[in-house]
């Protein structure tokens, strides 16, 4: 926020950058609430390879960034609106990158020369996570030459960037014409980071004590709770990573267990002992997640759901960018797949017991131990009629309860990295096979079926 504020910074990007779990989207979203409480944020773009809308697609970056941009400032969104009205195809993915953040983004804020005197901020999160490392270079030099011409209210833009600290990425930032504007910021383990992450730690515990649901268990506990020795423990093994304890947290504070047993479940782990030449910042999480997944009652059927749910979510990623999809007749092409959408996502652990040949409830019961890594939404029906369906999902849109997510990308890249998760790997390409086996099984008898009976069959 000083260098935001800082009228005399040279530099004109700031770029964020870390390992994985570091808090890079977190501070993100944290900059973009503080910047859009003081009128100073234009636009954002979260990237994201997980989540569903294509996210993860640079075609989608400086057409956001427009619309967002011509909310914020309406004398340079009276100018798009007349660019775009005179070349809709600018907003299509079919156009160069260089082209839109040009016709888009650029000549409109040259044109604005009377604007308030106040920063203005684009932030640009997870770059790592676009897809394709060359156009992920393509950004970085694109943002480059924004400056290199500035005029008019351009001249006040400043961009916020985070990645990990993938090499083309750091070679971008630090080329010629970009490393004179360019700020970059280690997220790393330092003591700053590590005192962070105690009073994180503090206030996370003095929650879970403060809970009614654990009241009852903890009454009679001696304070302070935990010790002094195990939170020092707990700080030593984040390595300055916030993912660590936000995981930690959400294990202890389970209403289902008692905290101090989960907590010393965590505080019976071996330590990690990694010679100063050959760090793992990684190793701490990953027993921590090995020591969560134990829990589970059956182990490879609860590998089996996730690496169902990975390989959906991915699916549904790679369809949603598709053109042709065929959808029912009775709804418009957006609306339906929108529906669609929505519908994947709330079944979605349904449609992976049925595919497993599972009965109803066991996705549930497979994950019931691992809260803290995946969210789980409750039960839900859904009407079959195609009317009573749109009407029930506009009700629910915005219920978080009802998403299944996981909540760290950490947690999936541990799972399919076999020197991580070890006896906990999940093969990707079996999850795939099995999966493929069983959809020719389902059209199999999908065909014996009346016609009307197959679209809601698939789904419901």
């Amino acid at each position: 926020m000083s260098w935001i504020e800082d009228p005399s910074r040279t530099s004109r990007i700031l770029w964020f950058h870390g390992p994985a779990g570091a808090g890079k989207t977190a501070i993100a979203q944290t900059l973009c609430k503080r910047c859009a409480a003081n009128e100073w944020l234009v636009g954002s773009f979260f990237f994201s390879r997980i989540a569903a809308l294509a996210r993860n697609d640079p075609s989608r970056l400086f057409p956001t960034i427009a619309y967002q941009l011509s909310h914020a400032i309406p004398a340079v969104g009276e100018i798009i609106y007349e660019v775009v009205a005179k070349d809709p195809s600018l907003v299509s993915k079919s156009k160069a990158l260089k082209i839109q953040l040009q016709k888009l983004i650029v000549e409109p804020m040259q044109r604005v020369l009377d604007l308030p005197d106040k920063p203005v901020v684009i932030i640009i999160d997870g770059l790592d996570e676009c897809e394709e490392e060359g156009k992920q270079d393509h950004i970085i030099q694109l943002l480059g030459n924004v400056f290199q011409h500035a005029t008019g209210a351009l001249s006040r833009i400043c961009f916020i960037v985070t990645s990990r600290p993938e090499p083309w990425i750091h070679n971008g930032f630090h080329m010629e014409a970009l490393s004179p504007i360019t700020r970059p910021l280690f997220l790393g383990q330092n003591n700053e980071a590590n005192d962070d992450i105690r009073t994180f730690l503090d206030e996370g515990f003095i929650d879970i004590r403060n809970n009614t649901d654990h009241q009852p268990t903890m009454w009679d506990f001696e304070m302070p709770w935990p010790s002094d020795r195990v939170l020092d423990l707990l700080v030593e093994n984040a390595s300055g990573q916030f993912i660590y304890p936000a995981t930690v947290l959400k294990f202890v504070g389970d209403p289902n267990y008692r905290p101090n047993e989960r907590l010393d479940i965590i505080t019976s782990l071996p330590t990690i002992v990694s010679w100063p030449s050959t760090p793992q910042p990684l190793a701490a999480l990953d027993r921590l997640y090995s020591q969560i997944l134990e829990t589970a009652c059956d182990k490879q059927r609860t590998r089996g759901i996730l690496g169902a749910l990975m390989a959906t979510q991915s699916a549904l990623m790679i369809m949603q960018g598709e053109s042709g999809v065929h959808l029912p007749s009775w709804t418009s092409q957006e609306e339906g797949w929108l529906n669609f959408i929505r519908i994947f996502r709330l079944e979605s652990l349904g449609i992976v017991e049925k595919l497993l040949g599972l009965r109803p409830g066991d996705g549930t019961l497979a994950l019931r131990t691992i809260h803290s890594l995946v969210h789980v939404p409750r039960r839900v029906l859904i009407p079959k009629t195609p009317d009573a369906d749109l009407l029930y999902l506009e009700k629910i849109e915005n219920t978080s309860l009802n998403e299944l997510w996981f909540h760290h990308k950490s947690f999936i890249d541990y799972l399919i990295d076999p020197s991580r998760s070890l006896e906990h790997y999940i093969d990707m390409h079996q999850i795939h096979t099995q999966l493929a086996l069983a959809c020719l099984d389902a059209m199999e008898s999908f065909s014996l079926q009346p016609t009307s009976r197959i679209a809601c069959g698939m789904f419901f």
